[in-house]
């Protein structure tokens, strides 16, 4: 045992050695080693304090006076874990609540009626979803590849066109190796962290509606929506990540944009250098467009900085600019318009 933790080993005659107070046992009395630290943990938090020394000498009087203790500590200590756990889960889950009521507030005003409603559709859909699913790759899933053609937008930064080092490779054939309620889950982990939205996902993809992501996003069961473009454009969107080697579904950090680009991306750079997002505000729409943030030193030679808000656009890539809020000016050759 160390730090409280339980440390066990197996032997090839079928006993675990270790164990709590280090006691060998069989994987047989693992059934009973639960009820006892049940029991255990029953009279740590629910008997009256007077009762308690009294019940453990009376349950676990196979136990030494020590070993009690011992005993009582380690249960104790994994109660109060597990209740700190169950309470960073809750206050993570009262932030996101929050977050989308926010949301919801700025879509009803700023948005036409008809068009308020079909996001907060495809919204509670995506919600919906058990995104804790296992995401690993199922080889039997379906045997057949499929052959993409290149994304007409980035699948790094969100609500940009392709960027070069996108454009110079090829997309790879792919096996249809996850099923779709992996695929589902997949796009609520990446449009649940901070970057992408599930518009921002639905653009790149294509051709994809609102009510066609929704009706895919409301589906479940692993074969439920096989048949549908948007799973198979979904998982040509994650694998193309992948061959890039970028994460699957989470944000895209310095270290990925360094390895892509070799010093030549275009990115902003943050006042003290750091990887730190930075969120302009698109024109006219209330929408947050994410730029990540990559240190001065990685760019070539030869970058134009242009001052916005709090960081500098660097390296600029067309002369046909557009004005962003808190002054200055963003490519439009890399800078995709927003679309309803």
């Amino acid at each position: 045992m160390a730090g409280g933790e339980v440390l066990c080993s197996f032997y090839f005659n079928g006993h675990v050695s270790g164990g709590r107070l280090g006691r060998d046992h069989k994987p047989e009395d693992v059934p009973t080693h639960f009820v006892r630290d049940c029991l255990m943990d029953y009279i740590n938090f629910e008997l009256p304090e007077d009762k308690r020394d009294g019940a453990r000498k009376s349950v676990f009087s196979d136990l030494t006076n020590e070993e009690i203790a011992e005993y009582s500590s380690i249960i104790s200590k994994k109660k109060q874990q597990r209740m700190a756990e169950e309470e960073k889960e809750r206050q993570a889950e009262v932030a996101e609540a929050e977050k989308r009521d926010r949301w919801r507030e700025h879509v009803l005003k700023t948005k036409p009626p008809a068009e308020a409603r079909s996001m907060i559709r495809q919204d509670d859909a995506l919600e919906m979803i058990n995104d804790r699913v296992d995401v690993s790759p199922v080889d039997d899933f379906l045997p057949y590849h499929v052959y993409p053609r290149p994304f007409a937008a980035s699948v790094i930064r969100p609500g940009w066109d392709p960027l070069p080092e996108e454009e110079n490779t090829k997309p790879e054939p792919f096996q249809m190796n996850r099923d779709c309620d992996q695929v589902r889950a997949m796009i609520k982990q990446l449009t649940r962290a901070d970057g992408w939205t599930i518009d921002h996902f639905r653009r790149t993809l294509g051709t994809v509606s609102r009510p066609d992501m929704t009706k895919f996003l409301n589906r479940r069961g692993r074969m439920d929506g096989r048949r549908s473009s948007v799973f198979e454009l979904s998982l040509a969107f994650f694998k193309r990540r992948e061959q890039l080697g970028l994460p699957v579904t989470g944000p895209v950090d310095n270290r990925h944009l360094q390895q892509l680009s070799h010093g030549e991306l275009l990115e902003v750079e943050s006042p003290n250098g750091c990887v730190a997002p930075e969120r302009l505000q698109d024109e006219g729409r209330g929408e947050a467009a994410t730029v990540i943030s990559v240190p001065q030193q990685v760019l070539g030679d030869g970058s134009r900085n242009i001052a916005s808000g709090t960081g500098r656009v660097l390296r600029e890539r067309s002369q046909n600019k557009r004005s962003i809020p808190g002054g200055g000016q963003v490519s439009q050759s890399r800078k995709r318009n927003k679309l309803g």
